[in-house]
């Protein structure tokens, strides 16, 4: 059986915190996993492997207001993903090929020693 310890490791203190909004009219697009794509410039962290990115967003085929994309507004939805591609550049992107571009919501990095 797997244990709460193994899933989620202690990573020790927290070197620094993060967070913003984004609001993107028009994704890059890409291949998978970054089919539609943003990238946010951020204050440079030591080492990649010791963030963790949390997003929370979504992306939508509704034509609803961006206030309703969370809503049950119509058309399908998608769950936003992060990650850190260099020490100063946070990814936001889903895989779904079929969602429109735009897509809006927060993040936070957080950096660990």
């Amino acid at each position: 059986m797997t244990t709460v310890s193994e899933l989620f490791p202690q990573r020790g203190p927290i070197a620094s915190i993060q967070r913003g909004v984004f609001s993107v009219a028009t994704a890059t697009s890409g291949t998978s996993p970054d089919r539609r794509y943003t990238n946010i410039t951020v204050s440079a962290v030591n080492d990649i492997t010791k963030c963790l990115v949390n997003v929370l967003g979504s992306a939508s085929t509704s034509t609803a207001s961006a206030g309703n994309y969370g809503s049950n507004a119509g058309g399908d939805q998608t769950i936003l993903a992060g990650r850190m591609t260099s020490t100063t550049n946070l990814r936001i992107y889903h895989d779904n090929q079929n969602l429109r571009s735009s897509f809006q919501g927060t993040w936070e990095l957080v950096e660990y020693n």
